[in-house]
């Protein structure tokens, strides 16, 4: 539970007690294999589970944990094979189900489909979700194999949009005589993302892709903080040798990409977070574009279609990248909106070099070229944000949003606008229209708790929105609200300081979060204990923001060490002397 809240000392504290119980015990490996799993340690997570097989050879948890580390690691042939072998000496539909998945990446569809059966045998009490999770197998595995009549029956047993649309899809070309369309996959590696390195992880498999070296952590030191901006995603590639297109994602532009053998980045943007992956695939027949996720080991597939309903109002955004000495795949390539996305990013490189004025002409020659296009109203945005125009960036996302009526992002982000501007009736209103809806994402939910935290009247409200969240959603803005509300009753001020605990270790760059835990743990008289954890924090986080540095100084003057803290600020401005955060000071 601990890993899962991010809080790896208090988890490694535990396990170290249990170990001196139970030393020897092969399930306490395995966990300690999963909380070393959560820190992106996938070589010590490997050996911790490889020590309980050794220990128990048939322990099924560390079987299939050792499958799964030997996956993440990228060595998909051994992990096949340890467990095939296992599925020898144990009954366990899990284990079959998990080798399925494995052999489905490596287009081994008669194995696929055999130990999807074998797995069905060992299942006599699976629920509806595993029947249809079966079918969408099988649906897929005739497919591949060319049964298409195969593939329409099995999937009638699969819910969902996607199976919906896939299955008219593949009734439409039984129909027809008309050849085939066809179906193309590029070969690229996995490359597992770390906490929010989606971005260096996908570029990291692109540049290997071409046979170029690029370790995925190093480039998350170069480009990521809480996340990674857009923009910096193509410098990086600009300033490593590639040339860039940027341009907007459609069924025609994918094929047209893949079609010479050039894979691409694909940005999803969503209420309240963003998601960078690869295209590496297209099926004409099905209307569908394949994914190189970095989170998930195995090929995924999205409908292209619903890439434009879903993330139309930010293209969606591809980016292609090829080595400056492979400068003749990109001859006679055409994508839409390249033009666009090129003066869209310059801005961005203007203002990070507080250019104002070269930002300004980038923006109004925008404008002048494609007036109402969605990224001359993004241009139009990012200035206003860069001057801190709230009243403008209203005036983009409204341009923005009558364009788009339901989209979620634009929302959100129309509701924190609205929140600047002190306008709380109209972002109240807001809210409470998106939350009656109950398809709506529960970000929203999650905002409006904040919303009414100063309005003792809601407490009702709040603790029942809080209730079926909380069971649901596991967001550090979530416990920070929840333990506002428990700070509250004095009786639950320890349970509350858990909660700001985990808020501050669930987003570990937030420091309102960070230091709302420390106020809570110097009341309970834990100060030196906080302490140490901010000064950890200045040393893992420092280098990249000034902002750790801050919170730790604004804590130790509480404290009245105002001779440390000082040295604190002098040390960061000797880091980061142009950081603007430290200006004032």
């Amino acid at each position: 539970l601990l890993a899962g809240f991010r809080d790896f000392t208090a988890a490694e504290r535990d396990l170290d007690a249990a170990f001196e119980l139970m030393p020897d015990r092969p399930w306490l490996m395995v966990e300690r294999s999963g909380v070393l799993l959560a820190q992106d340690r996938y070589e010590e997570s490997l050996a911790s589970a490889e020590q309980a097989l050794s220990l128990a050879p048939n322990y099924r948890p560390a079987v299939q944990q050792v499958g799964r580390c030997l996956l993440l690691l990228d060595r998909r042939d051994q992990a096949i094979d340890h467990l095939r072998q296992a599925t020898e000496r144990l009954q366990c539909g899990g284990l079959w189900w998990q080798l399925a998945g494995l052999y489905r990446e490596t287009l081994a569809y008669d194995e696929e489909a055999d130990a999807i059966d074998r797995a069905e045998a060992l299942w006599p009490l699976m629920d509806k979700s595993y029947h249809e999770a079966l079918a969408a197998r099988r649906s897929d595995i005739a497919y591949h194999r060319g049964d298409l009549q195969a593939a329409v029956d099995q999937s009638e047993a699969v819910k969902g949009r996607f199976f919906k649309v896939v299955r008219e899809n593949m009734k439409a070309a039984l129909q027809s005589d008309a050849p085939r369309p066809p179906r193309k996959l590029l070969s690229l590696p996995f490359v597992s993302q770390h906490h929010m390195t989606c971005a260096p992880a996908t570029l990291s498999k692109l540049a290997r892709y071409f046979d170029r070296e690029a370790d995925h952590l190093q480039i998350t030191e170069e480009i990521c903080y809480d996340g990674t901006p857009w923009h910096s995603e193509r410098h990086w590639a600009e300033q490593h040798g590639y040339l860039v297109r940027e341009f907007k994602v459609t069924p025609e532009s994918a094929a047209a990409c893949i079609e010479r053998d050039l894979p691409f980045t694909l940005s999803t943007v969503e209420a309240d977070n963003a998601h960078l992956q690869a295209v590496v695939g297209y099926d004409a027949l099905r209307q569908t574009v394949l994914i190189r996720d970095p989170y998930n080991p195995n090929i995924g597939e999205m409908l292209g279609l619903g890439l434009q309903e879903r993330y139309g109002p930010t293209g969606p955004r591809g980016m292609l990248i090829v080595p400056e000495d492979q400068a003749h795949r990109l001859d006679g390539l055409e994508l839409p909106d390249v033009d666009e996305y090129q003066h869209y990013f310059r801005l961005h490189r203007a203002l990070d070099a507080h250019d104002r004025e070269a930002a300004h002409r980038i923006a109004q020659t925008l404008a002048e070229r494609a007036p109402g296009h969605n990224l001359t109203h993004y241009t139009k945005l990012s200035l206003a944000a860069y001057d801190a125009d709230p009243a403008g960036e209203l005036e983009a996302l409204d341009a923005l949003l009558e364009a788009h009526p339901d989209n979620e992002p634009l929302k959100m982000r129309r509701y924190a606008v609205l929140q600047r501007l002190e306008r709380r009736d109209e972002a109240s209103e807001l809210l409470e229209t998106l939350v009656a809806d109950p398809k709506s994402d529960d970000a929203f939910r999650e905002r409006l708790i904040v919303l009414l935290q100063d309005d003792a009247r809601q407490a009702p409200r709040i603790r029942a929105l809080l209730r079926k969240l909380l069971r649901r959603r596991h967001s550090a803005a979530l416990y920070h609200a929840y333990a506002c509300t428990l700070w509250e009753e004095p009786d639950q001020r320890r349970l509350a300081t858990d909660a700001y605990g985990f808020a501050a270790t669930l987003a570990d760059k937030n420091e309102l979060y960070a230091d709302s835990y420390f106020v809570a743990q110097q009341h309970a008289g834990h100060t030196d204990q906080t302490l140490a954890r901010l000064g950890e924090r200045v040393e893992r986080l420092g280098h990249k923001s000034a902002q750790p540095v801050l919170t730790y100084y604004h804590a130790l003057c509480r404290v009245n060490r105002q001779t440390d803290a000082l040295d604190q600020l002098d040390f960061a401005i000797e880091r980061r002397p142009t950081d603007p955060a430290l200006d004032p000071l």
